[in-house]
């Protein structure tokens, strides 16, 4: 396809690759979680450095990650101004501002909310910042060159550990192959946690299925591909054959008649076209 200002699109240009920022907050949460920095099912009754929650509905790592924590979306409490700024602060202390959308942990809701939530948790284990901690732990370590977070301040939005980070198709499959088909970011245990999806909850550890699924063990589904999508981006893992594709398209498959559907439908011709 082509860009934003109608020039080909290429395979090592830096785009955002917006939610596919969630695989690379879950895979620090959960090198977090092998170091003992943070315990995963650990009740917790508040945020660093956002606010309490309620004693009587705490809730978990785990639950942040799974999207069934119940935080609502910044975007509800009256005091959200969409002409203002947000930092990742502002944003959880919004959401805490009201009611939990529902029992933590009883059903699953997707949150920006509460992966930015997750990156003040990092941040508070490591002492660094976000964008310091996935430089360090990720970003360099497997030499994501074309990756990085973008700090430009929006208007009534903020990506951060949510939905930050810019990168290349290159480098998107690069970390796809480290994460998911290597192994080698988080210990096998913990990749194991991220990729187990919940029957109930159609989700994992910063991580989503590709369906139709098939049941698998008692609990949890089986899926032919997992991974995550973006606005205009996706990074999927399919554990039968091994592959790992990253792709970014022209237009975004939530806005308008191109949609997931059709991103999936790619998926399946390019393992037609790869694995013959």
């Amino acid at each position: 396809g082509v860009d934003a200002d109608g020039d080909p699109m290429v395979i090592d240009d830096a785009e955002a690759v917006t939610s596919v920022t969630k695989t690379l907050t879950g895979a620090l949460v959960m090198q977090l979680v092998d170091e003992g920095l943070v315990d995963l099912d650990a009740p917790m009754t508040s945020i660093p450095g956002a606010g309490d929650l309620s004693a009587d509905t705490p809730i978990t790592i785990r639950q942040l990650l799974n999207h069934s924590s119940g935080l609502a979306p910044y975007q509800a409490p009256p005091g959200y101004d969409p002409s203002a700024t947000l930092d990742p602060v502002a944003a959880v202390q919004l959401s805490l501002a009201t009611d939990l959308q529902w029992a933590p942990g009883s059903t699953a809701g997707y949150s920006n909310s509460g992966f930015l939530a997750l990156g003040l948790i990092i941040e508070a284990a490591t002492g660094q910042s976000y964008e310091a901690a996935l430089t360090e732990r990720i970003l360099d370590p497997f030499w994501l060159t074309e990756t990085a977070v973008d700090t430009t301040p929006r208007l009534g939005w903020i990506g951060d550990s949510a939905g930050g980070v810019s990168s290349s198709v290159e480098d998107l499959a690069t970390w796809g192959a480290h994460l998911y088909r290597d192994g080698d970011v988080v210990a096998p245990a913990s990749l194991v946690e991220m990729t187990t999806i919940d029957a109930a909850l159609y989700s994992g550890l910063g991580t989503f299925p590709v369906c139709p699924c098939q049941p698998g063990e008692p609990g949890i589904v089986s899926a032919l591909s997992y991974g995550h999508n973006g606005g205009a981006v996706t990074l999927q893992f399919s554990p039968g054959d091994g592959f790992v594709i990253a792709a970014g398209f022209s237009e975004s498959f939530w806005l308008g008649g191109f949609g997931q559907a059709d991103v999936y439908e790619f998926l399946a011709e390019v393992r037609r076209v790869v694995g013959g």
